[in-house]
């Protein structure tokens, strides 16, 4: 940390009212911030980030402005916001403009996983980068622990950072090519749903790229500029930095003021059940997103008995019911399938998907894909086909930004190229590390899981095991996770059992141990090979045969589903492969956990080697 950088934090506080600039002077005319310059002088030309909230009611505003005078004056003047009771201005000696709206950014997202009803908008901001500002983020925890000691805000700060509601705000700066995918995405779907045209935009993105993060943000920017009365909310944005933002802005407002005669319908659609409930706990937080479906793929069809058999009305939903369907996880969607309930054949006849009940009942769909985690038989693949083949008819994006891991771009591209054997390379900042014992690396993980500082490691494996209630499978001696969790990775239990692909897809953990099952298997001759008898998962073997066609679909289906695994750890991945010739391979490219243990002993007799020879030498 740059000592030269430390954050003194000061709260002024003031009713907010139209005499508070008069009682703000009045009770800190002599109070010194810097040198001799005093607060009162401060608030009209100086960076600062404000609060202005309810007394009793957890309702606030979170702003920036270099002139807090006029600012105040414009908010009061704002029937949005002047019946906020409470005001406070927060002051630093090291504030900027750059750090300033990275504070307010920061204590935004921080404040609605608090559990505060915010009258923010999302007005598109972007993230900025700007020098020192690694220290200067660490330095925000003394704010939030300032606005502790004021009993604003309760929540333990490192525990809020890793909170769901923080991970998904619709508040999160997005960084400059997501920027510019939201513009380019929102400005041709209300161009086309005023030109009556069907549109299907895929935004495809690995592990991290942040899909479900645009998907949310794009929800609430949507929302905020259709519900918007007059130009006078605009004030919120006072930030001209953001000239996209202004000019998408001032361009989609007018596109929606045309749209504004006809109502607005939008959904999300959510596949995979444990990460929808996960998005509706979110969503339903967001202060004008309480109207939104977030709905599964299955929602659109009937599946009562009567009503198919007299072959009545198949869709719960009419046709273009829906004007804008957001689909996130969309390589999860689903196509029939012999092991779909029987309740759904009819839905999937004449080789309909879901893909095609989401097409039929919404005028325009924004898809949120990646290729690489279609993980079975029964994730449908027409959406990569007509993305391929018919590309004129999709409009397509592609995120490239890593968010989550730490080992960034390179990281993936190297668990990508292991699994392919394709030469793999990776010298990044990242803690990667191969273990010859299973039970030593799951106790590692054990150790490295740490509520206190709000880390979250989780063990998790192939599905080379069955799955039986109650009953310890994996490696004969460890519990599978509760498949009826809905939110297995924050659990109670989670950390004394073993995760799968169903329940950690979509999730972001700090550190994970990776069990590679024995249906996975490498020999000099082969390579990397499928063992179909040892997958365990019928779903995900469901209609094919070990033979050499089907086993080539088998394997990549597997290989995705340990891409997914190897891919969901912030800070660290350990890996342990059962079968002996697949951990030999794994060796050549992933420092073994012994080899990691080596180093430090050697470091540390070195540093011992020295402190001795340094005495010796001072007794000579």
């Amino acid at each position: 940390m740059n000592e030269n950088i430390s954050i003194d934090v000061k709260i002024c506080k003031s009713n907010f009212n139209e005499e508070w600039n008069k009682n703000f002077i009045k009770s800190y005319r002599n109070v010194e911030v810097k040198e001799n310059k005093k607060v009162s002088e401060w608030i009209a030309n100086w960076p600062v980030v404000y609060i202005i909230h309810t007394k009793k009611m957890k309702e606030a505003y979170i702003g920036e402005t270099t002139n807090a005078l006029k600012r105040m004056n414009d908010h009061l003047k704002n029937p949005n916001k002047n019946y906020l009771e409470c005001l406070k201005i927060i002051l630093s000696n090291y504030f900027n403009k750059s750090v300033i709206l990275d504070l307010e950014s920061h204590l935004i997202q921080l404040m609605l996983a608090d559990g505060f009803k915010l009258k923010n908008r999302n007005n598109g901001q972007y993230a900025h980068d700007y020098y020192n500002r690694e220290e200067y983020y660490y330095q925000f925890k003394k704010v939030w622990e300032k606005l502790k000691e004021e009993k604003l805000v309760k929540g333990n700060y490192d525990k809020l950072l890793n909170s769901d509601m923080y991970k998904l705000s619709p508040y999160k700066n997005l960084d400059n090519h997501q920027m510019q995918v939201e513009a380019s995405v929102l400005k041709k779907i209300f161009e086309d749903l005023l030109n009556d045209k069907q549109t299907s935009i895929v935004i495809e993105g690995g592990p991290g790229t942040g899909k479900s993060v645009l998907a949310i943000h794009m929800l609430k920017r949507i929302k905020d500029l259709y519900n918007e009365k007059d130009n006078n909310e605009y004030e919120d944005d006072e930030n001209d930095e953001d000239f996209i933002s202004r000019e998408v802005d001032e361009y989609l407002r007018e596109l929606i003021r045309k749209y504004k005669n006809k109502n607005l319908k939008i959904g999300v659609v959510v596949p995979m059940f444990r990460f929808r409930e996960t998005f509706k706990k979110v969503v339903k937080k967001v202060e004008g997103l309480g109207d939104i479906d977030i709905i599964s793929p299955y929602a659109f069809v009937n599946t009562d008995k009567d009503i198919l058999d007299n072959k009545q009305k198949l869709y719960k939903c009419k046709e273009n019911e829906y004007d804008i369907l957001i689909v996130d996880e969309s390589h999860r969607l689903s196509k029939q399938n012999r092991i779909v309930r029987k309740k759904y054949e009819k839905a999937f006849e004449n080789g309909t998907t879901q893909y095609d009940w989401i097409k039929r009942c919404s005028k325009n769909q924004i898809l949120f894909y990646d290729r690489y985690q279609i993980i079975g038989p029964i994730d449908d693949e027409k959406l990569e086909i007509e993305l391929l083949q018919n590309k004129n008819e999709f409009y397509y994006y592609q995120l490239k930004s890593q968010f989550r891991c730490k080992g960034g771009s390179d990281y993936l591209k190297f668990i990508k190229d292991l699994l392919e054997e394709k030469n793999p390379e990776f010298e990044g900042d990242y803690e990667i590390l191969l273990f010859d014992d299973a039970d030593e690396m799951i106790n590692e993980i054990k150790k490295k899981d740490n509520s206190k500082n709000n880390i979250v490691a989780r063990n998790v494996a192939g599905i080379s095991w069955p799955n039986r209630k109650n009953k310890k499978e994996v490696l004969g001696k460890y519990k599978w996770n509760d498949m009826n969790s809905t939110d297995w990775v924050h659990s109670k239990n989670a950390l004394n059992e073993i995760g799968c692909i169903h329940t950690v897809q979509g999730y972001d953990i700090n550190y994970t141990g990776v069990i590679i099952g024995n249906e996975l298997k490498y020999s000099k001759q082969k390579g990397i090979y499928v063992d179909f008898d040892e997958y365990k998962d019928q779903k995900g073997k469901s209609g094919l045969e070990n033979n050499e066609k089907d086993l080539i679909r088998l394997k990549q289906y597997i290989l995705n589903i340990y891409y997914v695994l190897l891919t969901r750890g912030i800070e660290g991945t350990y890996v342990y492969a059962c079968d002996e010739g697949l951990r030999e391979y794994l060796s050549k490219y992933i420092k073994k956990q012994t080899q990691e243990n080596d180093y430090y002993k050697s470091k540390e007799n070195k540093e011992l080697l020295m402190i001795a020879e340094d005495k010796e030498e001072y007794k000579r």
